[in-house]
């Protein structure tokens, strides 16, 4: 019901700034994307199969249409947060995963997460909170020995490395093809300390770490 409504909403590109109660219009938005993302939220912590994964798409592609648009211009920080709280969601879910048979329904939900990156106020937050993920691993590698190391966990973990590198060829890809420098910088520095004292005990973690720094390399965005 809600993405349907905000779908409608985007039609209505050419009229909208025409319409005597913008305002009312932006809350209605708003509340209407708050109440998807809660829905989509709940089903997905509870683990109830009450939204299908083909609305979740529909619904976040929808979301990134809307926060392209001019229509939440005063709420795009509510929006945003509550959309990284999903994220966040999505990520503990697809960590925690242990279904025998699960790939398919890991890549379904970390392409959620893909595509809300595609929304220029979301892509920051999303590659940070990946890159949390992937250093809060890292540092369990340090700390453990191989034969206490959790088999599923460390598979699971590779679905996040797997998103990063979505998002990176999806920068690199489109026309916009830098990041800021500061993020660069920050990505690059947080990939570089993950490979410490890792790289020989766990070379195909270690090679898939490499692998998106030369990315965030390659999109050329800071100086030497």
């Amino acid at each position: 019901r809600h993405s349907r409504f905000l779908t409608c909403v985007l039609r209505l590109q050419t009229v909208r700034n025409s319409l005597a109660s913008r305002v009312h219009l932006e809350d209605t938005v708003k509340e209407s994307i708050l109440d998807s993302l809660h829905h989509i939220r709940v089903s997905l912590k509870e683990q109830v199969p009450d939204v299908s994964m083909t609305t979740k798409k529909h619904v976040v592609k929808t979301i990134v249409e809307m926060l392209r648009s001019d229509v939440l211009q005063e709420c795009v920080e509510e929006v945003s947060t509550a959309v990284v709280e999903l994220v966040q969601t999505v990520l503990q879910g697809v960590l925690g995963c242990e279904e025998l048979n699960r790939h398919q329904h890991q890549e379904d939900q970390c392409s959620l997460v893909v595509y809300l990156s595609q929304a220029d106020s979301l892509q920051k937050p999303i590659l940070t909170a990946l890159l949390q993920h992937i250093q809060d691993f890292s540092n369990t590698l340090r700390t453990r020995n191989i034969s206490s190391l959790d088999p599923v966990l460390y598979e699971n973990v590779y679905y996040m490395l797997w998103t990063f590198e979505k998002i990176l060829y999806n920068i690199k890809d489109c026309r916009k093809s830098q990041i800021e420098e500061s993020l660069a910088k920050e990505l690059n520095n947080a990939l570089e300390d993950s490979l410490l004292f890792i790289s020989e005990k766990y070379p195909l973690f270690a090679h898939y770490i490499w692998k998106l720094g030369g990315i965030v390399n390659s999109l050329g965005t800071f100086k030497e």
